[in-house]
């Protein structure tokens, strides 16, 4: 796995906060790579700049060609690259007005030139958040279609007020001048007065899409329903989960109006109903106020996963304790299943992603340990088959408060793929101590093994916020066995009644031995669990052989058991 610390070398005094991360990688050239965040321009230019890579992440310049440079650099900022011609495209939130949307572009961010404006009539909106899919085939094969999930709060339309998640979209991103819509999602009209203290009446933050190459557009956002202000500061909120699809690139008659809520029949599924949300609270100094990711699988467009965030009150009554939640459907998100991870307690800023082997990653980062040594811990799981999780901790890092305006790590991570390979990019403390990042990383600003230093690599810089960029391949799950004990257990009753042609499986109460016939799998798995007991006790070429075979029957009976189950959920 590569980790690296996207601050380059010049940029060594740099000690802002450097949140909202964002990660672009070219698909037709993965050598080529764009992360964005907010970040100031380190020289006072008018510009904000984004971090290119042209060596697959080893190293990274700043290029200041975002408009719009303000006290945080930009309000807001994702990227994302087309398939066509290596176009670069991001949708900010302007840094000097903080609430004018601008769609940019640019064929070359490493050239430094200013990105283009392509689009600059939204106003009074948040968290832009843009996805691209390009056309393969057919008459308008070539085309990158953009679409920016966002929150317009100055948004009125035919299903009441305070629907404001929207999608603003263009069929042609490339041509000279895109012509953009908007198109309000949310279609579920609000209680009049349950959000009588909301003003105005609006919908979540977050809007984020998902675009597949067979031209279906998804997309998740939270819809308010209750609005509870708290008095000092926080808000209480209940919202629904909702899953939007068009099965027709955003341009279908009723665009997103494809996916009806079974309960409901108003377009939009709502995946979870009235979850608690607290607006504005904090934990571990980092903003609260909801978190949603979406990805479809680039093989099956009928595979999406999302997550999203709820809070919960702990016993003490007014504990904050954020519960990450993450389901599948494997039918165009008509009805949705857990995926084997349980709720993740004090977790947040979800990332998801699909590669083309349909193995699917989790990116998020949870607050730990007891009051008195808090962390913020950023942890990669990954998937094959949507119930067994692989776990890897990225970084370890102490949760203090040291910036001045939230978030405090970043309202979202963001996770991507290319092929089979993961791109990711997280923001959390620059600490270089070693113990805070297990699989290692690579700093270019300068460091020892405790302190970062400025250019002249002797004055000391004060720890602050980074975005780290990691790349890696997919992370299976252990396997795990039982205990020897209970292998050796099986194996004499296995072996004790082979020759009486009887049978063993084992169930909630226990091991149950049959007589003659086949009691079904499991005698087959305890079978191969029994021939890699015995395989352990010889390390020649021969009882290593051995070993990888009846692992690997175990791995095959184990998959097909799942397969079936899956068969039946």
């Amino acid at each position: 796995m590569k980790i690296v610390d996207v601050i380059p070398h010049n940029m060594s005094g740099e000690s802002r906060q450097d949140v909202g991360g964002s990660i672009a990688v070219n698909p037709n050239n993965t050598s080529e790579i764009v992360i964005a965040t907010m970040t100031r321009d380190p020289n006072g230019g008018p510009n904000a700049p984004v971090f290119v890579s042209t060596n697959g992440g080893t190293t990274w310049s700043a290029k200041t060609i975002v408009p719009g440079d303000g006290p945080t650099g930009t309000g807001g900022i994702t990227v994302k690259y087309g398939r066509n011609i290596n176009g670069l495209y991001s949708a900010i939130v302007n840094g000097n007005t903080f609430d004018q949307l601008e769609i940019l572009r640019t064929v070359d961010p490493a050239a430094g030139a200013l990105m283009e404006a392509v689009d600059n009539t939204g106003e009074n909106v948040e968290q832009p958040y843009i996805a691209v899919g390009t056309v393969p085939s057919g008459p308008d094969a070539g085309k990158d279609r953009l679409y920016v999930g966002l929150n317009d709060l100055s948004a009125t339309g035919p299903f009441g007020s305070g629907l404001t998640s929207a999608i603003r979209q263009t069929m042609d991103g490339l041509t000279s001048a895109p012509v953009f819509e908007s198109i309000l999602l949310d279609r579920r009209p609000k209680t009049p007065g349950a959000l009588q203290d909301l003003t105005p009446p609006r919908n979540g933050p977050q809007v984020r899409p998902a675009v597949h190459k067979d031209g279906t557009v998804y997309a998740v956002f939270y819809s308010w329903k209750t609005w509870a202000d708290t008095g000092q500061g926080p808000a209480l909120v209940t919202a629904d989960v909702v899953v939007v699809r068009d099965d027709d690139w955003g341009q279908a008659s009723d665009p997103y109006g494809s996916l009806v809520d079974s309960g409901d029949g108003i377009a939009g599924q709502r995946v979870a109903k009235s979850v608690p949300l607290l607006f504005d609270g904090t934990l571990g100094f980092e903003q609260l106020g909801g978190d949603l990711s979406i990805a479809v699988d680039p093989n099956h467009s009928s595979i999406v996963y999302i997550a999203w965030t709820e809070w919960q009150t702990g016993t003490a009554g007014n504990q904050t304790t954020i519960h990450l939640q993450v389901r599948r459907s494997t039918n165009r998100g008509q009805t949705w299943h857990p995926v084997g991870l349980p709720a993740l307690k004090n977790a947040k800023a979800p990332g998801l992603a699909i590669n083309d082997q349909g193995q699917v990653g989790l990116l998020y980062q949870q607050l730990t340990g007891p009051a008195n040594n808090l962390r913020w811990e950023t942890r990669l799981g990954f998937s094959s088959n949507a119930i067994q999780w692989s776990d890897t901790v990225l970084a370890n890092a102490e949760a203090v408060t040291l910036t001045p305006f939230f978030p405090f790590i970043g309202d979202y991570t963001n996770l991507m793929t290319v092929g089979k390979n993961f791109y990711g990019v997280f923001c959390t403390l620059n600490d270089p101590a070693s113990t805070h990042w297990p699989q290692g990383v690579r700093f270019q600003r300068n460091h020892n093994a405790v302190s970062l230093f400025d250019v002249n690599n002797q004055t000391p810089v004060a720890p602050s916020i980074d975005p780290f960029f990691f790349e890696t391949a997919y992370i299976p799950p252990s396997v795990q066995l039982p205990g020897l004990n209970f292998i050796g257990m099986v194996i004499i009753i296995l072996f004790g009644i082979i020759n009486d042609g009887g049978g063993v499986y084992i169930d909630g109460q226990g091991v149950h031995i049959v007589g003659p016939g086949d009691p079904g799998p499991v005698w087959d798995y305890l079978v191969s669990l029994a021939e890699y007991r015995l395989a352990t006790e010889s390390n020649a070429p021969a009882g290593l052989e051995m070993q990888k075979a009846a692992l690997q029957n175990i791995v095959d009976r184990a998959n097909a058991q799942i397969a079936q189950i899956n068969a039946q959920l």
